[in-house]
């Protein structure tokens, strides 16, 4: 992911898929230990952020679309009052 500058604690990748849907988790600093996911399994961008560690094994993001749709997917993490904020969401930016 990258580091979007013209908002702080926002990190953002485009992807474009190349099946029917897409899973994912983030995975920070390509440490497995270190693992971003949601709290039920093929969540939408409702579900809760949990993480970073290694219990969200089988725990995962659903991109619902069609091969060829290109998502920009956002990780945003703030503290605000001592609290850890997380959220995980996308946006299809083209078919």
């Amino acid at each position: 992911m990258f580091r979007d500058d013209s908002e702080p604690g926002v990190n953002f990748i485009e992807v474009t898929l190349t099946e029917y849907g897409g899973y994912f988790a983030v995975v920070r600093n390509a440490d497995m230990e270190q693992v971003i996911y949601p709290d039920r399994f093929e969540a939408d961008q409702s579900a809760a952020v949990l993480g970073p560690d290694e219990l969200g094994e089988e725990l995962f993001w659903f991109i619902d679309g069609v091969p060829g749709d290109v998502f920009r997917v956002e990780f945003n993490r703030r503290t605000e009052f001592g609290l850890d904020r997380k959220k995980v969401s996308w946006k299809k930016t083209s078919a």
